[in-house]
């Protein structure tokens, strides 16, 4: 199949009016629209980080930004790793080795990448579609509202999407000419894929068993097996290269991480409405939320459990309530097809459409958002049927993508990846549609305009099972904003915003808690005591609102009650490494030096590269008369931590 438009198709005649497809080719139009997604997205990184959004405001990218620093310094078994998926993390630690760890590049980068899936989505959409559709897809996710909200965030859906089209292009291109040997490129991209985002594995099986009976030049079995075996090499590659990883830290050889069952449980429940939720009291925080779980495992099962075999609790857990209650599955997962195709971006946590209010880039340009490209992208599918040879690919990514998600829970991070596809889908109903139209084969039309008119309809509508007003999520967008404010500097906005947290959410702990470090901040302890106490009761296994309100208490000059809320939160989680610092400084106060050593001992080797654990070592050599130790520890501060001014001052 020939990959551009011969030279009579190569004016959009179908778009412009004649006189100017003298200067608008195919060639010059798809580089124009990926440079405009590009503009756009340049303009909002501009906009984006002087707000609070960024770098941290959702939560998920704290813990990223995290293990990437870790990685950095070596640290490839630090013991949160098993919590997280692993090539996101890798990702921005290879740029952080560049740029002296700055944020800014990262988003730069994922900028960068958005523009090159521009062009390989118009690339796909010329190949499988037509020329035509491939720059109407590639036009719809340039100005694709909340896919530029994302690239200016340190989440993966960027790479996901990135990663996920060059996969599919490398299939498209072997489809094409035969070249098996771009499939161990395509596998390999794939296998990334995998550890950036795990749902996608449901595609595997789906590529393999195309690869298999796909006819082209190489139309052999022995050939087209050839084939299939160097796709999964190139995918086992980098999913055995974790496993060892994971075997040899971990003790474990498997390729993904901890977090999957949990997930799986909060989706599969008998309180589940098919979004994120609290089952059971375990928060929704990444790390926190996997070990909590693991926690209440053992409980449960009345055993010691490593994070694999709590993760394979929660999924049995899941598996049983849907057996043992089918009719309620059935509901459940209705209910979650509904809120996938639903104009509304769920928010996971942070609210796309709050955010917006801070980005004038994204409230007065006419971006597209799900609620006009899906109803097309239906028609699309309805198309892409009869002539399911070419668009396979298509919507069978699409479909497995769709089913990976609900499988879990809806929100508009995880959905998010399926959009490229969707704006394939699009571009094809618009280019049938216009071409119909131009013919006036009417008959054709009404069919088409019919299925877009009601699937705009159920899309769109504010039905009320659907379109709640959802003070929860507001609460923790809010909530996030103000730790973003924190990060500015801005005390005052971020004490507000996190009032308006608990105020929509009094049953928000993670709220409570950050409202308390910001009033600690601003040395108000009794209220920073309150609030630290409310999160505790609304949540006892909060790691973060233990150590605070013990922070809280040192702060306030009560070292004996900050003690028993420091070992509240190590027994909570017992790698906390700014609890065991916190409580060794309170016992070199003591000159209980041995107690003190063993709480840095167990914060050392959790955190190597924590400033506090190597000062508080510091102090703890030089009371032992050994100043050149003390010395070392100080430098190391000094050598990773220019900017800190403690380490200066210590020495």
């Amino acid at each position: 199949m020939r990959i551009l438009p011969t030279v009579a198709e190569d004016r959009l005649l179908s778009f412009f009016p004649k006189k100017w497809t003298g200067f608008i080719s195919y060639r010059r139009s798809v580089l124009i629209i990926a440079a405009a997604g590009f503009v756009v997205r340049l303009v909002y990184i501009f906009q984006v980080v002087n707000t609070p959004i960024f770098p941290m405001m959702a939560t998920d990218s704290e813990y990223f930004d995290a293990m990437a620093h870790h990685y950095l310094h070596g640290q490839w078994g630090h013991p949160d790793a098993i919590f997280l998926n692993p090539f996101y993390p890798l990702f921005l630690s290879g740029i952080y080795a560049f740029c002296h760890a700055n944020p800014v590049v990262v988003i730069i980068v994922q900028t960068l990448l958005d523009s090159c899936s521009i062009l390989l989505i118009a690339y796909i959409g010329t190949v499988l579609l037509s020329y035509r559709a491939g720059i109407v897809a590639a036009c719809l996710y340039a100005f694709y509202g909340i896919a530029v909200f994302y690239t200016g965030l340190l989440l993966a859906p960027i790479l996901a999407i990135f990663l996920s089209l060059a996969a599919i292009a490398l299939l498209v291109s072997y489809r094409d000419n035969g070249k098996i040997r771009w499939l161990l490129l395509a596998g390999f991209i794939f296998g990334l894929l995998v550890l950036t985002r795990t749902n996608t594995v449901l595609f595997v099986p789906v590529a393999i068993i195309w690869i298999v009976f796909l006819k082209n030049a190489g139309s052999r079995l022995q050939t087209r097996l050839a084939a299939c075996f160097l796709f999964l090499i190139g995918l086992l590659l980098p999913l055995t290269l974790n496993s060892i990883r994971n075997d040899y830290f971990f003790g474990k050889f498997y390729p993904f991480s901890v977090q999957g069952g949990i997930n799986f449980y909060i989706g599969n429940n008998p309180d589940a409405e098919g979004v994120i939720m609290e089952p059971q009291g375990i928060p929704t925080l990444p790390v926190n939320q996997v070990k909590t779980s693991i926690r209440i495992a053992e409980k449960r099962s009345g055993k010691s459990l490593s994070p694999f075999q709590a993760s394979d609790y929660w999924l049995r857990q899941g598996v049983s309530y849907l057996l043992n209650h089918p009719l309620d599955a059935l509901t459940l997962y209705a209910r979650k097809f509904g809120l996938f195709w639903r104009k509304e971006e769920i928010t996971l946590n942070i609210n796309y459409d709050l955010s917006r209010e801070l980005l004038p880039v994204m409230h007065r340009l006419p971006l597209a958002a799900f609620g006009f490209v899906a109803p097309l992208s239906l028609v699309g599918v309805f198309l892409a049927l009869k002539r399911y040879r070419h668009t396979f690919l298509i919507t069978a990514y699409a479909s497995t993508y769709m089913f990976s998600v609900i499988l879990f829970f809806v929100s508009d991070r995880y959905r998010l990846p399926i959009a490229p596809y969707l704006c394939l889908l699009a571009g094809l109903a618009v280019d049938t549609i216009v071409f119909n139209w131009r013919l006036k084969a009417w008959a054709r039309l009404v069919p088409m305009i019919s299925i877009a008119c009601i699937a705009a309809f159920a899309i769109n509508y504010n039905f009320a099972c659907f379109a709640e007003d959802d003070p929860g999520s507001r609460s923790i967008h809010y909530s996030n904003m103000g730790l973003g404010y924190k990060d500015k500097g801005d005390l005052a906005s971020a004490r507000d915003a996190l009032e308006k947290a608990v105020m929509l959410d009094a049953s928000n702990a993670f709220a409570f808690n950050n409202l308390g470090t910001i009033l600690l901040e601003m040395n108000d302890f009794s209220a920073a005591q309150s609030a630290f106490e409310k999160a505790i009761s609304l949540n006892a296994f909060s790691c973060n609102a233990l150590y605070n309100l013990g922070k809280c208490h040192q702060s306030k000059g009560e070292p004996e009650k900050a003690k028993q809320w420091y070992y509240r939160a190590i027994a909570c989680d017992s790698q906390f490494a700014k609890a065991h610092t916190n409580l060794a400084q309170i016992l070199l106060k003591a000159n209980r030096l041995q107690e003190a050593e063993n709480h840095l001992a167990e914060a050392l080797a959790s955190s190597p590269n924590l400033p506090e654990v190597h000062l508080t070592l510091g102090r703890l050599e030089l009371k032992r008369g050994a100043p050149l130790k003390a010395l070392d520890h100080i430098k190391k501060v000094i050598h990773d931590c220019p900017d800190k001014p403690d380490g200066y001052v210590q020495i």
